[in-house]
């Protein structure tokens, strides 16, 4: 019926809508609209040689072992990178690109499980991290 309608229409799109766009309305007209800057990485950039040693503060070290999980599950325990059961080098080739790398921590990561996998002499593996801060990187 029409009323059904109406109660879904607003339950799904209208109220959602309106809790995401009064907010966004209230600090864009108080804050004003984010500085030409926004997302060129300058805030990183100026805490870039803290940033390893707060970040692990923050999360009490648990950052650590959350990267290394993460690593462990993009790779599938370094299965990404195996040879196949013929011998020949599937994994040998990959290519991963990790956005926003920061001090490249995973990147690091990453490269390091190509290599304990398949080898750094035949690894034809690549890792690329890339991110806005020239500092991050730097670190």
């Amino acid at each position: 019926s029409g009323s059904s309608m109406l109660k879904f229409w607003c339950s799904t799109i209208l109220i959602p809508l309106l809790a995401i766009s009064i907010p966004a309305l209230y600090l864009t007209a108080t804050y004003g609209p984010p500085p030409p800057n926004y997302g060129s990485g300058s805030m990183f950039d100026r805490i870039a040689t803290r940033y390893d040693f707060i970040n692990r503060a923050l999360a009490l070290n648990l950052d650590t072992g959350w990267r290394v999980q993460m690593v462990k599950a993009v790779t599938s325990n370094g299965a990404l990178f195996r040879r196949s059961n013929e011998g020949e080098n599937v994994g040998n080739g990959a290519k991963i690109l990790d956005l926003a790398t920061g001090t490249a921590d995973v990147a690091i990561l990453l490269a390091d499980e190509a290599k304990q996998t398949i080898g750094a002499e035949v690894s034809s593996a690549k890792v690329l991290g890339v991110d806005p801060s020239q500092n991050m990187l730097s670190v």
